[in-house]
C-alpha cells in the first residue's frame, strides 16, 4: 500500500496543526567501535539512537496550536505530545512509557516572508529520549 502525502498530518495536543506542508524524520544511529587486537575486520556494536526533524508551514496566527510551537521555540519548552503521521492512523512520537524524560526541543525557527507568497515558517526539532512507531490500524 502507497502512502499518500497529502493525508499526513502535525498533531500537537491531540489536535491537528492548521496549514502545515510538510515534515520529515531522520533517526541517527551511532555504533561504537569494539574492534581488538588481532581482529581482521572491524567489529562495532550498536551505540546510542537519536532523531530529528524538520516541519514547514504556512503561518497561521489564528491556530493556537501552531503557536504554541512558535512559544515553545522561545521559552525553550520541550514538547512531549508533538506527534508526526504519516496518515490517519500512524504516527511517529516520543515514547513517555518506556521513558518519562522523552520529548522533543525546538533547536531553530524560522519564519520566511516575501511579497510573492504566504509567510512560511520551518523549524527544527532534536528529540530527547525514546522514538516510538504507533500504527493504530495495526495494534
Amino acid at each position: 500500500m502507497e502512502l499518500l502525502g497529502r493525508l499526513a498530518e502535525i498533531v500537537l495536543d491531540g489536535v491537528a496543526i492548521a496549514r502545515m506542508r510538510s515534515w520529515n524524520l531522520t533517526i541517527n544511529g551511532e555504533v561504537i567501535d569494539v574492534t581488538e587486537f588481532g581482529d581482521t575486520w572491524v567489529n562495532n556494536q550498536g551505540g546510542i539512537r537519536s532523531f530529528t526533524s524538520s516541519i514547514e508551514g504556512m503561518m497561521d496566527l489564528a491556530d493556537s496550536n501552531q503557536d504554541a510551537l512558535r512559544i515553545a521555540a522561545e521559552d525553550g519548552t520541550k514538547l512531549t505530545t508533538l506527534e508526526l503521521y504519516v496518515d490517519g492512523t500512524s504516527y511517529f512520537a516520543v515514547d513517555l512509557i518506556s521513558d518519562t524524560t522523552s520529548g522533543m526541543y525546538i533547536t531553530s525557527y524560522t519564519v520566511t516572508s516575501d511579497n510573492k507568497s504566504v509567510v512560511s515558517f520551518t523549524m527544527t526539532v532534536v528529540g530527547t529520549g525514546t522514538l516510538a512507531w504507533h500504527d493504530l490500524a495495526h495494534p
